[in-house]
């Protein structure tokens, strides 16, 4: 055979593409959908309880039920979401989809909340939302690691670990889910891009329309990259830690030079620095700039120490995914006077170590490591953020964060080890078979402590029996249920355990005031004021309290003080009414009273109200049809707690 013949056979053996190893997949491969419907028929077992679940007090109320921008589904109360902060937070994303959801789920009749709207829907579409976020992460892994079913365990690992189950089952969590959903398709579309650039500077052939192509497809995938960032940035503003992780990412997976990575990143620095922006203008506890803002974070110099131990309870939670709670004793003020806090940060600070020491030998450690902790960043408790006086450490804030611990699975099933070799195969898929099983069970079962603000706060109390935030909202519970002695021990177990916390002393107020005892609620009310100036309730409360006794003026007073704080609110406009139709100021009090009606029509009181002063102005027949709709309606004496 002639040597030209050689050459010829060994360059066209060279040319052939090599048979691939040995994969995860049975020799015989499924389809490439095949993954993705088991990943989303898991999801829909675990977590389908939560469609028929209730609304739940603990912020349910504040957000969606008694919220006066989403009551009534005006266009124009919609455009002050994209105006406007709307209680401390700017994500008008995410009330747009509440107002959406509102359109669709309204119902004839309140419930005994007062809320006339359909809780199923809501959490129907947190479900959905997840199962969208899960799909993402399963797209994104697969990109990465170029195999469907390696790509699959690590999107199992993300979709049912049990430290999901608060943002799916809590209405109010549909701002981490939404912002999770679109932060995965950021990070999955700018890994296209970078791959794209790989390949857009590797060209070196002469195909000018080969290599446009390949640059109109980098364009467009930075396009839909940046989209969904800043639509995740418009959802809760804690995305801003997405380019930190899409640069983990970029660096230690797709393996682009840093100078490139920096430059692609720079105008998403430039975003998440604008929204920076925007959160310190919306909640000025995150700069620090509130009253008692610092002293509450604790010394600056302690504050890696408390975002230390923070990410040591994340891990601990999520290698023993059990004694989950909506809320936990971590606050501030615990976490300074534990002892742990000294040795927690060795945990995170071992983490980061190995995963510096494997960036070479398997950079994927190191993305994975710093995805879990640059997703968290900005609630771990080096910046100031208003639930830390609650707990530093709640389960939706690493919802985007397992994203982690689910690219270092994948990579692992997709390893040299696993592909060629049976034995590891056989392990892997053994463990998945012992793991996932087991994660599903745990969330199936999580589920349950979410189903009625009942059952979750009593999950609270059971996990830490001193937690006054839990009585305080079990307070509120009773009372709505007629339950008023119960609800008043539940009170009074919560300033005692948390007789700092002014929300404490504005549900005993409420309730004192129900049973009649006024001296005692006036009190209560003006400790709450005392605590939180700015607290709307309370002001409110206390004006109604010095009405009553007689201090007109000064009610009056501290009653503008709670419209300026809060002029949405119809509780302080219900006083107002009250207190200016005692003054004789009858006109007024009725525009006040017909403003309340406007803000929350829902409410009974206010009802009830503007019917007395219709009936002072001798308009009786619209007074009587006032009437007839606060006997329809189911008042709820604890709204004022959300109003």
């Amino acid at each position: 055979m002639s040597s030209r013949t050689l050459q010829t056979r060994a360059r066209r053996r060279a040319a052939e593409p090599e048979p691939p190893p040995a994969s995860l997949a049975p020799a015989r491969p499924a389809p490439a959908w095949v993954p993705a419907l088991l990943l989303v028929l898991a999801i829909v077992a675990t977590f389908w309880p939560v469609c028929a679940h209730e609304f739940t007090n603990w912020d349910d109320g504040l957000n969606v039920t008694h919220n006066p921008r989403l009551i009534g589904h005006s266009a124009s109360a919609l455009l002050e979401f994209w105006r406007h902060p709307y209680q401390g937070l700017y994500i008008p994303l995410t009330y747009t989809t509440w107002w959406l959801l509102a359109t669709v789920a309204g119902v004839d009749t309140p419930d005994a909340t007062g809320a006339a709207l359909n809780p199923y829907v809501f959490h129907t579409a947190n479900l959905l939302v997840h199962l969208g976020a899960c799909l993402a992460a399963y797209r994104l892994l697969r990109v990465l690691t170029g195999r469907p079913w390696a790509a699959w365990a690590g999107g199992m690992l993300f979709a049912l670990h049990p430290l999901h189950v608060e943002p799916v089952a809590w209405v109010t969590g549909l701002k981490d889910l939404l912002s999770g959903l679109l932060s995965l398709l950021a990070l999955w579309q700018y890994v296209l891009f970078a791959r794209a650039a790989i390949t857009d500077e590797g060209n070196r052939t002469d195909d000018r329309a080969n290599a446009e192509a390949v640059t109109d497809h980098r364009a467009w995938h930075y396009a839909a990259a940046t989209g969904a960032l800043i639509g995740a940035l418009l959802s809760k503003p804690s995305a801003i830690t997405v380019p930190l992780m899409a640069a983990a990412v970029d660096l230690w997976v797709v393996r682009r030079p840093l100078r490139r990575v920096v430059v692609s990143l720079l105008p998403w620095m430039a975003v998440a620095g604008t929204f920076c922006l925007i959160g310190v203008y919306a909640q000025p506890v995150a700069a620090g700039i509130g009253a008692n803002a610092g002293a509450d974070a604790g010394p600056i110099w302690m504050r890696p120490l408390i975002a230390g131990d923070t990410l040591a309870f994340y891990m601990g939670k999520f290698l023993l995914p059990i004694g989950l709670a909506p809320i936990y004793p971590h606050s501030i003020k615990h976490v300074l006077s534990s002892t742990a806090l000294w040795v927690a940060w060795l945990a995170p600070a071992a983490l980061a170590t190995v995963a510096w020491v494997t960036r070479r030998r398997a950079p994927w450690v190191a993305a994975a490591a710093a995805i879990f902790i640059a997703a968290p960043l900005p609630v771990l408790g080096l910046v100031p953020f208003a639930y830390a006086e609650i707990s530093t450490a709640a389960d939706r804030y690493v919802y985007l964060g397992l994203l982690g611990p689910a690219l270092a699975v994948a990579f692992l099933f997709s390893s040299e080890a696993v592909r060629h070799s049976r034995t590891e195969r056989q392990i892997a898929w053994a463990a998945c078979t012992l793991v996932f099983p087991l994660l599903a069970g745990l969330s199936f079962v999580q589920t349950g402590y979410w189903h009625d603000s009942p059952a979750l706060f009593n999950r609270a109390l059971a996990i830490d029996p001193s937690c006054d935030v839990a009585y305080s909202n079990l307070a509120a519970d009773a009372l709505v249920a007629g339950r008023r002695a119960d609800a008043l021990g539940f009170a009074q177990q919560a300033v005692r355990f948390g007789p700092e916390r002014a929300q404490n002393q504005v549900t005993l107020g409420i309730i004192l005031q129900q049973l009649g005892r006024h001296n005692e609620a006036g009190v209560a009310f003006l400790h709450a004021s005392e605590a939180d100036p700015g607290n709307v309730v309370a002001l409110t409360g206390l004006a109604e309290e010095l009405g009553r006794a007689g201090q007109t003026q000064k009610a009056i007073a501290i009653c503008r003080a709670a419209l300026q704080t809060w002029p949405e609110s119809s509780y302080p406009h219900r006083c107002m009414a009250l207190l200016q139709s005692q003054q004789g100021q009858q006109a007024d009090a009725l525009r006040e009273a017909e403003t309340a009606v406007r803000l929350d029509p829902s409410d009974a009181l206010c009802r009830v109200t503007y019917g007395q002063l219709l009936d002072k102005a001798g308009r009786h027949a619209e007074a009587a049809g006032q009437y007839a709709l606060a006997a329809a309606l189911s008042s709820h004496p604890s709204q004022a707690a959300q109003p």
